[in-house]
């Protein structure tokens, strides 16, 4: 009904009823006082109409901003002179004759303007009282979410694709000197990497290191606290994201294969839920399993596998994950503290060895480079030694 003929006759006869008998008062030729009780039972009749009036005017007023927002973006969007297909096609989808989405969002916020030109009383008294105007608000809105509404999706979709595009535009002209992946032409290459680091480390001060990585293969990375082991994992991470999102790598090369990406870094306890930090760790490895499972590739970061457990439990448990997990198409990283665990490189296995040593001096002196081998020197009871030597 709202959106029927029949409804601009609920607004057009009040509308017009008023009028008439405004002009007839001040022509004399009806009572001063009946113009004034048509204002009054204005006021009442879209009265009537408030609990419609409030929702859907709190809906739509609550996407104000975001609606300004798009129109902005829209505005540089259609000055945009774009040579990519890929942005043109996003562009004739915000712009093409099914609607404008620059218009239609100019044309909501317009509403939304007169709308909030209700928080005076004043005007909210001359407004309906005068031109009903709560009823023909109603209206333009429910037309505009009738012809508009369905399309918001594929704009919000198009304007993401878009600003996603010139964020990575910028990133590439801003990190010149960084090296453009590459697919590698090797298929048993899982990750061959040269002089790579995390992207949060600046170029000039950053470690770099090495990574030569087979499919098939799982590096057991072993080291001290403040090692640079977890930072080895997200770099290494990261870096893969960006080369298949097709950005330069923070890398003087990086070839590799075309393989999902399954991490376990950071895992946290949830009271809400009811869920210590040893489930959630259970919770994400049963997933990592299951992603594994599920995809033609996988290459998995893991960070100190169970390690809400005692030691010999995390061993044994680790190493049977670990020599599960290997009967899948997976290659991956694993940082631990548990030197055991160096122990399932063997022979012809597809486990190797690789640290981050420190030297133990007067200070610690970390060197951030990965080598071959087995971590030899920690470094948690020499610092703990110091501090408590420094209190004492």
């Amino acid at each position: 009904m709202l959106l029927s003929s029949r409804f601009v006759w609920m607004w057009w006869m009040p509308f017009v009823a008023f009028w008439l008998s405004l002009s007839g008062a001040l022509l004399g030729w009806v009572p001063d006082a009946v113009p004034s009780l048509l204002f009054v039972f204005n006021l009442v009749y879209v009265g009537f109409w408030s609990e419609t009036r409030q929702k859907l005017f709190a809906e739509m007023v609550s996407l104000r901003k975001e609606f300004d927002k798009y129109g902005v973006l829209l505005g540089k969007i259609r000055e945009a002179d774009f040579r990519s297909s890929i942005l043109k096609s996003a562009k004739d989808r915000l712009f093409n004759d099914s609607g404008s989405a620059d218009k239609a969002f100019k044309r909501v916020s317009r509403i939304l303007s007169n709308i909030e030109l209700r928080g005076n009383f004043i005007m909210y008294l001359v407004l309906e009282g005068l031109f009903l105007s709560d009823i023909m608000m109603i209206r333009m809105l429910l037309l505009w979410k009738r012809r508009y509404m369905s399309c918001v999706g594929g704009w919000a979709d198009s304007i993401a694709d878009i600003d996603a595009f010139v964020s990575l535009g910028n990133y590439a002209f801003s990190h010149a000197h960084n090296a453009y992946p590459v697919v590698s032409a090797d298929d048993s290459i899982a990750i061959e990497a040269g002089e790579v680091y995390h992207p949060f480390l600046s170029r000039e001060k950053a470690v770099t290191n090495d990574i030569v990585l087979k499919k098939g293969e799982m590096f057991i990375v072993t080291g001290a606290n403040m090692a640079g082991k977890s930072t080895l994992l997200r770099t290494v991470g990261v870096n893969l994201v960006m080369a298949n999102a097709g950005l330069p790598v923070c890398a003087s090369r990086f070839s590799f294969s075309l393989m999902r990406l399954f991490s376990n870094m950071r895992t946290t306890d949830d009271l809400n839920r009811n869920i210590s930090y040893f489930n959630a760790e259970l919770i994400r490895l049963e997933q990592l399993i299951r992603y594994c499972k599920a995809n033609t590739y996988t290459f998995i970061i893991l960070d100190e596998i169970l390690r809400g457990t005692n030691s010999a439990d995390k061993l044994h448990g680790s190493r049977l994950f670990l020599e599960y997990v290997m009967n899948y198409n997976v290659a991956g990283i694993v940082a631990t503290h548990d030197l055991e665990l160096s122990k399932l490189e063997t022979e012809n296995s597809p486990y190797r060895n690789y640290c981050f040593e420190i030297e133990m001096a007067e200070n610690v002196i970390y060197s951030y480079k990965m080598s071959r081998g087995v971590a030899r020197n920690m470094n948690a009871t020499y610092l703990l030694n110091k501090i408590l030597g420094e209190i004492r």
